[in-house]
């Protein structure tokens, strides 16, 4: 259960608020079929990491592990993903942020993602105990975000049809956000540390199932409690529901910020590890990059919700699940159940794909 619940408690975060969108664009059932998709695939590619992670006892990091598995300039592409889907994760937040600040601050969009980027940057430098308290604390806030959602919309009718005409821009549309919200690779080598110090061992594949799954009924709730309330759910899920009662919208807000600013520093502390640790930054370098990399962009223009979440999804994290089953496949280049790694990486594809022709206005 403590495995699972770090593999769950990783992939449950910023990704839900954009899910009641792509969800609403593709229809209902649909939708459902992409969100348990996405959450199988990943049950694959978190197995797979796993394996890899299980058959290297010695390699710690991802890094380490794309070095040993990959020709030099693929492993270096996958070192600078690590670092990049971090850095990414935490415009992300801060893009996300003002849309839950101004339920409860008078202040202009801009002040206050300058205040949450304050308040975040804070505490990425906060002693490792106050971290293990904010992973816990933004997983329950999220929960209790989707209950008081899921009581504002009870009584409503469910007006979204089940399936919707899609061309091929709308049918690739909801990957990126799908794979930003159910990646947790970052959790898999400490749930298989968990694993190898258990005193009586447990299924590792069971643990991985859990916590990869345990997230889909949370967010398909989410997602049709939003959608019942806003059958036009606009791309910041929160910001469809500005109809609701002023206190409802004020606890919205709390448990939102309280939810994006624990899961900010988590991933600031995360990228810190990355930087100085594994690339061997040094502390000044860290440090910098750290605090300045995420305001540069989201003032250059990185600043809207979902743009970031699709790049980062159908880019970074593609990429990410790529490398992962190329490793995969050459540690272990007879296994029978190599058909899967196929299907995924085409997937991750499609979704690489998708969002560079759209970008480029080539979709």
């Amino acid at each position: 259960m403590l495995a699972a619940g770090t593999l769950a408690g990783t992939i449950i975060g910023a990704g839900v608020f954009a899910l009641p969108y792509v969800v609403g664009k593709v229809g209902a059932a649909t939708g459902l079929f992409y969100l348990c998709g996405a959450a199988l695939a990943y049950f694959v590619v978190h197995r797979m990491y796993a394996a890899i992670v299980v058959k290297n006892e010695g390699a710690h990091d991802y890094a380490g592990l794309a070095r040993i598995y990959l020709p030099r300039v693929p492993a270096f592409i996958a070192s600078l993903m690590v670092v990049g889907e971090l850095a990414f994760a935490l415009v992300v937040y801060l893009a996300l942020a003002p849309s839950f600040l101004a339920l409860i601050t008078p202040f202009s969009p801009f002040a206050n993602a300058i205040l949450f980027w304050a308040l975040g940057s804070l505490f990425i430098f906060a002693s490792l105990m106050w971290q293990g308290f904010a992973e816990l604390a933004g997983t329950l806030f999220i929960v209790g975000i989707v209950g008081v959602v899921l009581v504002a919309g009870n009584g409503l009718p469910f007006t979204v049809p089940a399936f919707l005409p899609l061309d091929l821009p709308t049918a690739f549309l909801p990957l990126g956000a799908l794979l930003f919200a159910f990646m947790g690779r970052s959790a898999i080598i400490p749930v298989v540390e968990e694993w190898r110090a258990a005193r009586e061992k447990f299924s590792l594949s069971r643990a991985i199932a859990l916590g990869t799954l345990v997230p889909l009924p949370l967010y398909a709730v989410f997602v049709f409690a939003m959608l019942r309330l806003a059958p036009s759910a606009a791309p910041e899920a929160l910001n469809s529901i500005g109809f609701l009662p002023a206190p409802i919208l004020f606890l919205l807000g709390l448990m939102g910020f309280i939810t994006l600013w624990t899961s900010y520093f988590m991933i600031g502390a995360n990228l810190k590890g990355v930087l100085h640790l594994d690339l061997k930054v040094p502390t000044w370098g860290v440090t910098l990059f750290v605090l300045a990399f995420p305001l540069a962009v989201y003032c250059i223009g990185f600043d809207t919700f979902f743009s970031v979440v699709t790049f980062t999804g159908s880019v970074l994290l593609a990429l990410d699940g790529i490398f992962v089953v190329w490793m995969w496949l050459r540690a272990f280049p007879a296994h029978r159940f190599r058909a899967f790694a196929a299907p995924l990486v085409a997937i991750f594809f499609a979704a690489l794909a998708y969002d560079l022709l759209s970008r480029t206005g080539l979709l």
